[in-house]
């Protein structure tokens, strides 16, 4: 039994969604009581509770019942729908990441493969410092993975809670530096879970990251970017590589977004990785640097010129985050530099050619962004080109 659904995203069409929570309900009733042993032998009951569109995917929340517990789980269906993403000013924009090839079905697939893989790095760990997000089913139509809903916020709602002065409820405060060592912790053991020798490499040699970093300063320039800090960066990411990268990057099958959006930090300071899309193998600092530049251009954050975080608070999360990943080794600081500059460089293209999204506030929102922004980038371009001489 499937009560009449409640939709928030008016891209999904009446008849899809309701092809999904059919779907979905049909193999929840069968399958429910394997997912959670609060189940028995009473009927279950679903309801849609929320439904997301997203960029790259549908997001449906449901509420399973019995008449006695309740448990919520969700269902992400990958999806290919143009009008979702912004659309881009230049149609030759250097991008880090090439735009997906594979279908929404393989996406799907590659995903569940990433969870297993999670579930495989952590294990034997402290379950009480790492969490695993359960995947509990594979909806075969339309292609889906069914996994656990989880109540904790993300380390970007957390962070930009500082900004919004509103308190996460919480027990007890979380300790902000052993959760950057958890980051690092946890990365490591999922490098190690899979080197992604069976996957198609991308930008795993030295040269391949100049080659990007001069594509970069000269899509920048074309652009509008301010010449200054888009040269001196370029040029001393060019000089630095030839000294602290070997001509063959190490690399492992990459997350894919390893974002502060993509962990749950809960209570206590447990971390819950997500969303993960190992479709290449990649150079190892590349999820570093995704992670540690995405907090320093979170856009309260760009907005306030670094003053949401401060730039000592950022220092000190990296150095417990390398530390962490490098175990008994070297901190790699300075491949951090460098990847962060990539990372950089592909964000301020983002910035400057992308399109806004349709509607007039968001429209107005993103020049201001842009304009405000480009300031921010410019300072880290410094801070990079500074750090790395």
């Amino acid at each position: 039994m499937t009560s009449k659904p409640s939709r928030r995203a008016g891209s999904v069409g009446a008849a899809e969604a309701d092809e999904v929570v059919r779907a979905f309900s049909t193999l929840a009733v069968d399958s429910a009581a394997d997912w959670f042993s609060c189940f028995g032998e009473a009927r279950v009951t679903t309801s849609l509770v929320k439904l997301d569109a997203r960029p790259r995917c549908f997001v449906y929340r449901f509420a399973l019942r019995d008449g006695t517990s309740r448990r919520d789980v969700v269902l992400k269906i990958r999806h290919s729908v143009e009008t979702l993403r912004r659309a881009e000013r230049f149609g030759d924009r250097p991008e880090l990441t090439p735009q997906r090839t594979m279908s929404d079905r393989d996406a799907a697939g590659c995903e569940l493969t990433g969870l297993q893989q999670i579930a495989r790095a952590v294990d034997g760990a402290d379950p009480e410092r790492f969490g695993v997000l359960r995947a509990l089913a594979w909806l075969d139509g339309p292609a889906g993975i069914v996994m656990e809903y989880v109540a904790e916020p993300t380390l970007r709602e957390l962070l930009v809670g500082r900004w919004r002065r509103a308190l996460v409820r919480r027990t007890t405060p979380v300790d902000e530096d052993q959760t950057w060592s958890a980051l690092g912790e946890w990365l490591r053991r999922f490098h190690a879970a899979d080197p992604g020798q069976a996957l198609p490499s991308r930008m795993t040699r030295r040269h391949e990251v100049v080659d990007f970093v001069q594509r970069s300063r000269e899509f920048l320039l074309r652009a509008g970017a301010e010449p200054g800090p888009v040269h001196r960066l370029a040029g001393t990411v060019a000089e630095r590589a030839e000294h602290v990268f070997p001509d063959e990057l190490p690399s492992a099958a990459g997350h894919g977004d390893y974002t502060g959006q993509n962990v749950f930090v809960g209570s206590r300071g447990r971390i819950t990785v997500f969303d993960p899309l190992p479709m290449w193998r990649v150079c190892v600092h590349e999820d570093l640097a995704r992670l540690t530049m995405g907090v320093r251009l979170l856009g309260p954050e760009v907005m306030t010129h670094g003053r949401l975080l401060g730039e000592g608070r950022c220092d000190r999360w990296e150095a417990r985050l390398l530390e962490a990943y490098a175990g008994s080794g070297q901190p790699p600081a300075d491949e951090l530099h460098l990847y962060q500059s990539v990372l950089l460089m592909d964000r301020w293209g983002e910035l400057v050619g992308k399109l806004p999204a349709r509607g007039q506030a968001r429209q107005v929102a993103r020049r201001v962004r842009r304009r405000v922004g480009s300031g921010w980038f410019e300072e880290q371009a410094e801070r990079l080109s500074s750090l790395l001489h």
